[in-house]
């Protein structure tokens, strides 16, 4: 009885929607079955079945109502918030990395890459967490972007970015090392780096540099660098003269005292934080201070502050040890924490990334690559074979391909250490190996511990290395170096890929003598190559 009074119940409730009667039509006629009951559960259950469907219909028509009120409720958010408008920017593109401190040497990490636009209204953060694709440009191309602005934050969360067709022929044409902050000579084509640094304080905490230390570490004349070598030397020599680092292009001013808070460019700034508001905010206080009592003329800035260097104090909340926009366009900023900036380990490093250099690596880490300056470490050296190649400061001893390398046959080369001649790499296109990309290409070189490779450590020191790069020279070119083998004498390697062999055959009087060969199924790399005779010996640099 109780069941039945429920269903009756629910009969009244719902009969709008069913339009069918619970109650068996024997009770008011007559001409009822033999077994009544039977027939009364049968029209229940229809019913039931009936009244379920109705209530998964509402269910499915109340969710769709749900999601279009979302849908027109964050487009109309989008139209009519004023922090939060859909728009479309064009300007120019910064990516900015950050260097971290580890107990084993510098890294970066990917939380410390930051993108930002200059455009014509203003800088803007770009947010790429949503379902954009983060792009693999470098500071100074011309992009589009179209997003969600927010204005209380300057940022833009990204929902398209291209690149723009003008700002595409600038960069693809423009010299690699003119485009970092540098200008050229027309009658020896040497490229003088301009820079303008500034030392800052912040917030009543002094920055611990000692000028004249820092100045002998930057710049000759000032006495002796604390590591042996100043970032004038180390582009000296390994650039082999072709970039130039002088103390008339590159200024050093300060301290200028910056307060507690203030605004910049991303809005408010506060010194107990150390987000992208502080860092533009103090370069642009900085700058301000500087023009303002004549430490610097606005005619030199313009001329020579193309590369901006901030030098803070020790700020607890700035994790890293330096930052470094990659790439450069119309300038390019360089901030260094603390003593760090007396290390080349680190500012070379990030002076590198304004030539647009990234990391070198191995299959292990991304700064893995111990031998070059863009990799791990903190000993001071030179860049390595594929990165200084890249720069136009190193030349190949000749480059082969699937047709100048015939299967089966040993060619032997004589490679000089990298810092004895700029003319020192042997780069192979393995154009016969399909399952490789068509950029890829191997640099083989040798290194010893001379020049500024005096700090080179003794795993690479005296052997040869052979990396992996693009072997383009693009500006834009997005492909990492990775050391692929490091060889002893007599020792050899085999890239199974390829099936290229490299051969160290011995060492003596700066040189190396090298042989290559790749194998077919029916061209083996058999036999021994012919070792070349000793090359005249070169006076070692100081």
């Amino acid at each position: 009885k109780k069941k039945n009074k429920w269903l009756k119940n629910i009969n009244s409730s719902f009969m709008h929607m069913t339009n069918v009667s619970l109650v068996c039509p024997c009770a008011t006629t007559h001409g009822c079955p033999k077994y009544p009951h039977k027939s009364t559960h049968h029209e229940r259950r229809r019913a039931r079945l009936r009244i379920i469907s109705a209530m998964i219909a509402l269910l499915r028509a109340s969710t769709y109502a749900y999601l279009l009120l979302q849908l027109l409720g964050t487009t109309l958010a989008s139209k009519t918030d004023p922090q939060r408008a859909r728009s479309s920017f064009e300007g120019e593109l910064f990516l900015i990395h950050g260097k971290e401190k580890t107990r084993t040497y510098d890294v970066e990490t990917p939380e410390q890459e930051h993108y930002l636009l200059r455009s014509a209204s203003g800088l803007y953060r770009l947010d790429f967490t949503a379902d954009s694709v983060r792009p693999s440009w470098k500071s100074g191309v011309h992009v589009e972007v179209t997003g969600l602005l927010d204005t209380a934050t300057n940022t833009i969360l990204v929902e398209h970015v291209s690149i723009t067709e003008a700002a595409e022929t600038r960069v693809a044409t423009a010299a690699l090392t003119a485009a970092a902050g540098a200008s050229s000579s027309d009658d020896d084509q040497v490229y003088h780096v301009n820079s303008v640094a500034i030392q800052i304080n912040i917030c009543g905490q002094k920055n611990p540099l000692d000028m004249q230390t820092f100045k002998a570490s930057w710049l000759n004349g000032y006495g002796t660098p604390v590591r042996g070598l100043s970032i004038q030397d180390l582009y000296n020599k390994c650039s082999f003269g072709k970039a130039d680092f002088l103390p008339e292009n590159n200024l050093i001013v300060g301290p200028v005292d910056l307060p507690c808070t203030g605004s910049g460019p991303l809005g408010k700034w506060d010194s107990t934080l150390c987000r992208d508001q502080e860092l533009w905010g103090w370069m642009d206080a900085a700058i301000s201070q500087a023009l303002s009592k004549r430490l610097i003329s606005s005619s030199f800035l313009a001329k020579y502050g193309v590369r901006r260097v901030m030098l803070l104090p020790d700020m607890p909340a700035c994790t890293w040890s330096g930052m470094g926009s990659v790439g450069c366009g119309s300038y390019c900023m360089l901030w260094v924490k603390g003593t760090y900036a007396y290390n080349p380990s680190t500012t070379f490093h990030e002076l590198g990334h304004n030539y647009g250099l990234l990391h070198s690596g191995n299959n292990v880490s991304e700064y893995g690559d111990c031998s070059c300056a863009m990799g791990g470490c903190s000993e001071t050296r030179c860049f390595n074979a594929p990165q200084s190649w890249r720069l136009g400061w190193y030349k190949e001893v000749d480059r082969l391909d699937g047709t100048t390398l015939v299967p089966g046959s040993w060619l032997t080369y004589s490679l000089p250490a990298t810092q004895l001649s700029d003319t020192n790499t042997l780069i192979i296109s393995p154009t016969w190996a399909p399952n490789l990309p068509s950029w890829m290409a191997y640099y083989i070189s040798y290194r010893e511990q001379v020049g500024a490779d005096v700090g080179l450590q003794a795993a690479y020191a005296n052997r040869i290395s052979v990396h992996e790069f693009n072997g383009s020279s693009d500006p834009q070119l997005t492909v990492m170096p990775s050391m692929l083998q490091v060889l002893d004498v007599s020792t050899q390697w085999k890239d199974p890929r390829s099936n290229l062999t490299v051969r160290f055959l011995k060492a003596a009087g700066g040189y190396a003598a090298v042989a290559v060969c790749r194998s077919t199924a029916t061209a083996r790399c058999v036999g021994s190559s012919t070792v070349p005779p000793n090359p005249p010996a070169r006076a070692r640099p100081p």
